[in-house]
């Protein structure tokens, strides 16, 4: 059982809503929350919380499709359901990660200054988590009003007076969530991510968040995953694993 799934599914939600963007939509479709992108790739076009169920499946997946959403994913706990309903498990599973806030920060050092965006600069650090997160980059343009709402944050990575790299934070109700982050290619492997991590878990500490939660990708042969190693630096640790699924 995922303690935060819900949590993941209401930051979405009130992405959605704070942003006014009508690049993604928010579907509640047979008990489940789906994230519905027609322009995204198919990572930023997903049900969370499914439940084990052939006929809510069947209708989210059918949801999808009349959406112009060929391939999508969705989280569910019942591969037997899965197959009945003619998906396949997605190569690469979830792990979701949590840290109470008192714990102390490790120290992330990069020579790249972290700071919240100038007003000119809060679209090019959309847009560097649009386009390397699969989102359409008319969601970039989103952003400044999604920035008006006190339950979002934005902080970003420069070079120089470039910005090359973002992270979102979304608290609400005592809680955080570690949204998104990316960093341009030529400036990875310079401790932006650790460095942006650090930053949210201490802002979500001083916003009140008594739990900061996040969820990414595990490894699989050939490809390590950096994000989950940075997160458990930072304190955050291991809450649920979960599967995910796609059309076969």
């Amino acid at each position: 059982m995922d303690p935060f799934a819900a949590l993941e599914a209401r930051a979405w939600t009130d992405l959605v809503a704070d942003s006014g963007t009508t690049a993604v939509a928010i579907a509640p479709v047979g008990g489940a929350t789906l994230l519905v992108c027609p322009a995204g790739a198919p990572h930023v076009n997903v049900a969370m919380g499914a439940p084990a169920e052939l006929a809510a499946v069947r209708a989210i997946a059918a949801h999808f499709r009349a959406a112009g959403v060929p391939r999508f994913l969705i989280e569910l706990d019942d591969p037997h359901v899965a197959a009945a309903a003619e998906l396949v498990k997605h190569r690469r599973g979830m792990v979701r990660l949590a840290r109470e806030r008192g714990a102390q920060l490790a120290d992330a050092p990069t020579e790249l200054a972290i700071a919240e965006p100038r007003s000119d600069e809060i679209v090019p650090a959309a847009e560097i988590l649009c386009t390397q997160l699969g989102a359409p980059t008319a969601l970039a343009q989103d952003y400044a009003a999604l920035l008006r709402s006190p339950r979002w944050h934005l902080r970003i990575a420069r070079a120089g007076e470039r910005v090359v790299a973002a992270a979102l934070l979304y608290v609400r109700d005592g809680a955080g969530y570690l949204m998104g982050a990316a960093t341009l290619p030529p400036h990875r492997g310079r401790g932006a991510q650790g460095a942006l991590i650090r930053a949210r878990l201490a802002l979500a500490g001083e916003l009140g968040a008594r739990v900061v939660v996040s969820h990414t990708g595990l490894p699989v042969a050939g490809e390590p995953q950096h994000s989950e190693h940075n997160m458990r630096r930072y304190g955050l640790v291991e809450v649920a694993r979960y599967d995910v699924y796609t059309p076969a």
